[in-house]
């Protein structure tokens, strides 16, 4: 019977990692979370811990040690905390097949962005009318976001077991924060609650542990993230501090918006902030609005400002998408001249004022960017050094998601056939996708001077990424 049960669950989830969206990969994103649970019978963290649902394991007997069991509670729950917005689609349940399992019928299946109530009082999913001794159970949940999914049955004594918990669903955008820089309008006391505390990805919500901002008593004062490059942003999470003083955030705004005019508190409105509990985290959707900077200014009032973290959830808008790759190189000249110099931002022209990628005078010199997914990419443009400008003549600039041969056997997008001696060109690459951006002086011996390589794009879809071939597991 455990056999017959465990073969048709196997076979029931081989499809798990579905593409269930033609633009978006979804998978079962619970396996990265943090799970709790309203107690664990006897403490026994070990045999019934809030983890052991979402462990990978899909074993449904439950003294195998893989499921979750709570004490006889009143309206018991579980949660998983995916740490960051997800947009999901779906949840399978795999109940306890050994006995017991009408226990979970009645439970709500929750899904948002509050820990109020311990996440219970979260937007409904699905509520279970009943469950089948089978162990496995589907619910759509319509592409609902959320950070945490909870499993609670309301207003009963009872015990909640779960043997597996999957979540199907994909990342509402990234953190865009984490690779930003932050000001404000002051520090206070000049000390350690600098602007960049709340974007070092550290969530404790008590000031004194180090990990928030702190303003002067100013007049409207204001923070500000510089995304580095316009991103399309959907959500903005700001933990506040909980152990005192929560209050001072009331009535802040946040702004989104491509201009630094009143250090860019002249920019559109994602939200107003009416009030925040004291759990120290509160969700605003942005729907999407384009900017390259995110501010939190409390306007008109004389008022210290305190931020422990704020997370911006978006995807680059057709900026500059090279500021958040990886470079690398086929030599470095020196080290001053690494391949990360040509994606700095800097575009200093100047060879020895250490702000250009130089290789060594390698036969087929190369540079490589890896971007963090496949973009298709509509332009590419150089800016090489004054002084060694010409080395660039004959360079080919590749674009694909294979990285075979330090990626150089991907497509051609353009042949460097003259550069000029400014040491900027432009070269459209009719959106080309790829992971990969490769420059290459093939059959030739002389150093690649890259003062700087930007690359324009948006991140392409599915369907986009199959068309053109594998990108890099």
């Amino acid at each position: 019977m455990r056999s017959a049960a465990r073969r048709m669950i196997w076979l029931t989830f081989g499809l798990l990692w579905t593409l269930a969206s033609s633009d978006e990969i979804y998978g079962n994103v619970a396996l990265n979370g943090v799970a709790s649970q309203s107690s664990t019978l006897d403490d026994d963290d070990d045999g019934s811990g809030a983890q052991n649902a979402i462990d990978g394991n899909l074993d449904n007997y439950y003294y195998a040690d893989s499921c979750t069991h709570t004490n006889d509670d009143v309206s018991p729950w579980w949660r998983v905390d995916l740490l960051q917005p997800h947009k999901i689609s779906k949840i399978v349940i795999i109940n306890r097949a050994d006995c017991c399992w009408d226990r979970l019928t009645g439970a709500s299946i929750l899904i948002g962005n509050s820990l109020e109530n311990n996440g219970n009082n979260n937007p409904s999913c699905a509520e279970i009318s009943s469950i089948q001794d089978s162990g496995a159970l589907t619910f759509h949940c319509n592409d609902m976001v959320g950070r945490y999914v909870n499993i609670v049955i309301r207003g009963k004594q009872q015990y909640l077991t779960l043997c597996e918990v999957q979540v199907i669903g994909v990342l509402y955008g990234e953190n865009v924060a984490l690779n930003g820089e932050a000001s404000q309008s002051s520090t206070y006391d000049g000390g350690i609650s600098t602007a960049n505390k709340a974007i070092d990805g550290n969530l404790d919500t008590n000031y004194h542990s180090g990990s928030c901002t702190h303003t002067n008593d100013d007049v409207s004062p204001w923070w500000r993230v510089d995304l580095l490059q316009p991103h399309k942003i959907s959500t903005v999470v700001i933990t506040n501090r909980a152990d005192c003083c929560r209050e001072r955030l009331n009535g802040a705004s946040i702004l989104i918006g491509k201009s630094l005019e009143n250090n860019g508190n002249n920019n559109p409105s994602c939200a107003e902030i009416s009030s925040i509990q004291n759990s120290g985290a509160l969700t605003f959707q942005c729907k999407h609005m384009v900017g390259r900077y995110v501010n939190i200014v409390i306007r008109g009032k004389q008022q210290f400002l305190s931020l422990c973290e704020v997370q911006v959830f978006g995807v680059p808008y057709g900026g500059n998408i090279a500021l958040n790759g990886i470079a690398y190189q086929s030599s470095n000249d020196d080290a001053q001249s690494t391949a990360n110099k040509a994606i700095d931002g800097n575009l200093n022209t100047l060879l020895f004022d250490g702000s250009c990628a130089v290789t060594r005078y390698d036969m087929s010199p190369w540079w490589r960017l890896e971007l963090r997914w496949p973009y298709k990419i509509s332009k590419v443009i150089i800016i090489s050094s004054r002084e060694l400008w010409d080395y660039m003549v004959g360079a080919n600039i590749l674009i694909g998601n294979n990285p075979g041969n330090d990626g150089n056997l991907n497509p051609r997008c353009a042949v460097i056939s003259s550069i000029q001696n400014s040491g900027d060109l432009s070269f459209k690459c009719n959106n080309m996708v790829g992971q990969y951006v490769v420059i290459v002086n093939p059959y030739k011996r002389r150093p690649l001077v890259l003062c700087e390589v930007q690359v324009f794009g948006v991140r392409a879809t599915r369907s986009e990424i199959a068309a053109w071939g594998q990108i890099k597991h």
